[in-house]
């Protein structure tokens, strides 16, 4: 932790106690000769007298001990029990002393720390611009190995979020900043601690697994324990910089960045914090980075993107970590419909369901509007697949529950539309159906059991026209507004949404590659759109060859 310089006067009490304790082979008899006072506590001399040890390579401290248990109320056997790992049994309970303790150990020292203090005055030469690489002085001396940095990517939406957050601070002076794990939020920090140190303010920094805090002030850095700092963080303003720990509450400007986390986030919001949200990476802007980790090349992280979403963490850090790598299948196979559940109601870190299946996306400029969606349409197939085989009651529950909550509905949407492939190739069932051109009702279309057809990415519907009757998905967005086909003339597009606009792109496409005179746009929706469900919009190039689309709606038979 730097350069830390104790004085003899900066004694180590735990160790002492340790030593005093282990020296005597009848240390528990010895306690049991005399009494506790009426608080409870042990004077710190009253043990040195009854143990009757010199501390000979503590000869300072010993002395030390013994002046400062002089007083009336000594030391509690709180601060004694703290110094020892020794398990003494109390004279009532069958317990270790620290779990009698009711008093805290002595503080620790407040130390200037050189390592950061050069870091600290280093910072003020840095000139951060979006869009590029900031780089830092050496840091990874003072705040710990894993959380070093030496070069980041400015992101977009940092000058944006600090904008933000100087308005935001002039009012409630607490901010709640939000986001999926690996999407950047301790970068954040530092960007933000950049802008302090060019702005002459005085910041107090407590991370998680980083040891203490660190207060920044004029040219200097002080490292202390983790309750340091107190008459700093009353000041309105220092800026408080915490990192997925629970702050205390204090005068500071508070600045509180961390993953979903009720035990974090809902004590905080009681200070009258503002929340935003982190925003996921861009495959830009992780090809934008990419340069930062050696040995990932641009096609391994157009892959990663499309399988992890914008997880800077797995798509690029540990890109080439194949054990890493293996975690998105291990999350997909794991995941139960009750964690997934349980995940849009409470989005947590702690699930591994979050993180890795889960992301929240944001969607409004002020940061403050997001949704709840898979990480990727690639584990939204996945995940949705199995959950449509397994779990189809549960999976109908979901979709009826989050009818009215707009945060889910892309993943409601997702849920839906799983569901009604695996309806469709493996059950055999009549749907209700209405053509859409007229507005009259069509003799209900019976479906049976069919082949599966998965048309890879690259692959053309021309490869395929002999296998009519078969289900057939593209596995990539190459047909757009087409979830489904059956040849030669079935297109199916599956919505929970009233309004679903069609893009003449992927219409043309299935016509070109079919060469059918006729394609039947068939809309899947719930029951619940059944009835008001309109003939949708065709967006995009007019082509001549629209005009023989003609569009339905069919009821898909479940309890939503």
């Amino acid at each position: 932790m730097g350069a830390r310089n104790r004085t003899e006067r900066e004694v180590s009490t735990a160790m002492a106690c340790e030593i005093l304790l282990k020296q005597q082979g009848e240390g528990e008899d010895a306690y049991k000769e005399f009494d506790t006072n009426d608080k409870g506590q042990l004077r710190v001399a009253d043990v040195l007298k009854a143990f009757d040890a010199e501390l000979v390579e503590f000869e300072t401290n010993s002395g030390r001990l013994k002046v400062l248990s002089a007083g009336n109320d000594g030391w509690s056997l709180a601060s004694f029990a703290a110094g020892t790992k020794l398990t003494l049994k109390c004279r009532t309970k069958q317990e270790p002393l620290h779990q009698r303790a009711s008093s805290p150990a002595p503080a620790a020292a407040i130390e200037l720390d050189t390592d950061a203090t050069t870091f600290w005055q280093g910072l003020k030469q840095v000139k951060p611009e979006p869009g590029q690489f900031m780089e830092l002085p050496a840091s990874e001396a003072w705040l710990g190995k894993g959380h070093g940095h030496q070069k980041l990517l400015v992101r977009k939406c940092y000058p944006e979020l600090w904008a933000i957050i100087c308005v935001l601070v002039a009012s409630t002076g607490n901010v709640l900043l939000m986001g999926t794990p690996g999407t950047g939020k301790t970068a954040f920090q530092l960007y933000v601690l950049v802008l302090l140190a060019a702005m002459g303010k005085t910041a107090v920094l407590d991370w998680e697994g980083v040891d203490g805090r660190f207060l920044f002030k004029g040219d200097q850095v002080w490292h202390g324990p983790a309750d340091a700092f107190r008459h700093e963080l009353s000041l309105r303003d220092t800026w408080f910089l915490v990192d997925a720990k629970s702050p205390p509450d204090v005068n500071a400007i508070t600045l509180l960045t961390t993953s979903p986390r009720h035990d974090l986030n809902h004590n905080f919001a009681k200070y009258r914090a503002d929340i935003r949200y982190m925003p996921t990476w861009t495959l830009a802007e992780l090809q934008a980075a990419r340069p930062l980790y050696p040995g990932v090349e641009p096609d391994l992280v157009e892959e990663l993107y499309a399988k992890w979403g914008g997880s800077v963490r797995y798509v690029l850090q540990f890109a080439i970590i194949p054990s890493l790598q293996l975690h998105l299948q291990q999350a997909i196979d794991g995941a139960s419909f009750h964690e997934l559940f349980v995940s849009v109601g409470q989005l947590d870190s702690k699930r591994e369901v979050s993180h890795r299946l889960v992301h929240i996306e944001v969607t409004s400029k002020d940061y403050i509007q997001h949704r709840i969606n898979f990480a990727s349409p690639y584990v939204g197939q996945l995940v949705g697949d199995r959950l449509a085989r397994d779990s189809v009651e549960a999976v109908e529950r979901f979709i009826r529950s989050t009818r009215d909550l707009g945060d889910v509905a892309a993943m409601r949407g997702i849920l839906f539309e799983r569901l009604s492939h695996h309806f469709m190739y493996t059950r055999e069932f009549d749907m209700e159906e209405r053509d859409l051109e007229s507005n009259t009702g069509l003799p209900s279309y019976h479906n049976s059991p069919k082949e599966r057809i998965d048309l890879e990415k690259g692959a053309s519907l021309q490869q395929l026209k002999d296998k009519a009757g078969a289900y057939i998905i593209p596995r990539a967005r190459n047909y757009a507004s087409i979830d489904s086909l059956m040849l030669p003339d079935r297109a199916f597009q599956c919505t929970v949404s009233a309004t679903h606009p069609v893009k003449s792109v992927g219409l043309k496409r299935v016509m070109d590659e079919t060469g059918t005179d006729e394609i039947l746009l068939t809309f899947v929706v719930p029951p619940d759109q059944f009835a008001t469900f309109k003939k949708q919009e065709i967006t995009g190039v007019q082509y001549a060859e629209l005009r023989r689309v003609k569009q339905r709606v069919c009821q898909l038979p479940v309890h939503i």
